[in-house]
């Protein structure tokens, strides 16, 4: 599952990424760049709140989210260089030191006061932290689209199909994550955590990252991106939750 779901991430998602945008804005805008950044950025932490919430495989959506954030500072530049290297020159070096910052170093900090703690600090310090990463997380979302605000007045008119196609991008995302569980004969509880761990990615560095490494065009899918990825994750969640659902008897 481990294997597959990273597979799911950063090959297949990215490639049906590039296609779709080359699809929509042509193969040479910065656009379709967007596109391929936003899904080849690791999958989202909230996704383990998701696989709690539907009572998934939570070692396995831990273990992922650990795994592809450690694998992150190689990962994204590998990708971002095969499937749109062509469309944008970047500072591969500066962008692998900042995934190190953003996404590897808070990740051993968290997983090592977890593991060292016996899972005592998460526990008692979740009624300080929950409030203040919603905040924080809305705060980077606010800032990145006012400083975005330029480029996407600029692309009104092509606002349409690009909202069309991130939505489009949403649902493949979590539709893949079933599939690949469904394919690998999975029980319930690994096929809840693939589908979210697969469909979710990790937006608010994607943000902070496109807004930082590249030109603004390419960060407007990836801001984007927000209006979607939550609200599909409950429709998902309705849907695991109604299916598991005693029918009444007739």
């Amino acid at each position: 599952p481990l294997a597959a779901a990273l597979l799911g991430l950063h090959c297949v998602g990215p490639l049906v990424g590039k296609l779709l945008g080359s699809i929509i804005f042509g193969s040479t805008s910065l656009l379709t760049f967007g596109f391929v950044l936003g899904m080849a950025v690791p999958t989202g932490t909230t996704s383990v709140m998701w696989a709690g919430l539907a009572r998934a495989n939570l070692p396995l959506s831990i273990s992922l989210v650990a795994l592809d954030s450690l694998l992150s500072p190689l990962v994204v530049p590998l990708t971002l260089k095969v499937f749109a290297g062509e469309l944008v020159r970047f500072d591969t070096w500066g962008l692998l030191g900042s995934l190190c910052f953003t996404i590897v170093i808070p990740t051993i900090i968290g997983v090592s006061l977890n593991d060292f703690s016996s899972g005592r600090v998460p526990e008692r310090l979740k009624w300080i932290t929950g409030p203040f990463v919603k905040l924080g997380l809305c705060f980077v979302i606010a800032v990145n689209i006012a400083g975005s605000w330029l480029q996407i007045v600029e692309i009104k008119d092509r606002m349409a199909p690009l909202l069309g196609g991130l939505l489009a991008l949403a649902v493949f995302g979590y539709s893949q994550g079933f599939a690949l569980s469904r394919l690998l004969r999975e029980d319930m509880s690994t096929t809840k955590s693939l589908t979210f761990s697969v469909g979710m990615r990790n937006i608010s560095a994607g943000i902070v990252i496109a807004m930082t490494y590249f030109p603004l065009d390419a960060a407007v899918p990836v801001v984007a991106a927000t209006l979607f990825q939550q609200p599909l994750a409950t429709l998902v969640y309705r849907y695991f939750e109604h299916r598991e659902k005693p029918q009444p008897v007739r």
